[in-house]
């Protein structure tokens, strides 16, 4: 885009998409900044699922802070967008606030993935909150929800990742029992 240039909104929302998916995180945020602060971005699951993206530079940047910030100005716009929540509960997990995140992670399972014509991961709707209300319980001490919300992650989605958080979340909950004894 040349500079004095005034793209379409949808134009903003396709290069910052690109960059993000490059891992050029502060490049992406840079255009979908600008697109949802263009006067035609005004469609609600492109524009919802911009300020998500958005959000998801902020923590590739190291900044969860903003992430949730962002999110939650998603929030504001739209209650019923389920990529809002799974934003929230990543960014709170980054921030180390375990109750929140399970709580947003709970939300992202309700509010399910949105019927809309953009392109969405079903996992993001599924596994990952089953993973980070997982990762919220151990982190409490809440063991038998964080091994129930692992194995339901599991059935939801076979990978190496799962039972790599499987075998963490019985290892931590091995030492705290010993911890405990």
């Amino acid at each position: 885009v040349a500079a004095g240039d005034d793209p379409i909104a949808k134009t903003l929302a396709y290069l910052g998409t690109e960059h993000m998916a490059r891992g050029e995180w502060a490049e992406g945020a840079a255009y979908l900044d600008r697109y949802l602060q263009h006067p035609q971005a005004l469609w609600g699951d492109e524009r919802a699922q911009c300020y998500h993206k958005l959000a998801t530079c902020f923590r590739g940047l190291g900044n969860p802070a903003a992430s949730v910030e962002t999110e939650m100005r998603a929030l504001r716009e739209r209650h019923d967008w389920g990529e809002t929540y799974v934003g929230l509960s990543q960014g709170y997990a980054a921030l180390g606030n375990w109750a929140a995140a399970e709580h947003w992670a709970g939300q992202a399972l309700h509010w399910g993935m949105p019927h809309s014509p953009l392109i969405l991961n079903p996992l993001e709707f599924t596994f990952l909150p089953l993973v980070t209300i997982a990762d919220a319980c151990a982190a409490q001490g809440k063991w038998a929800e964080a091994r129930e919300a692992i194995q339901k992650a599991q059935a939801v989605c076979q990978n190496e990742y799962a039972a790599s958080r499987a075998a963490e979340i019985e290892r931590q909950a091995s030492e705290r029992q010993i911890v405990d004894a």
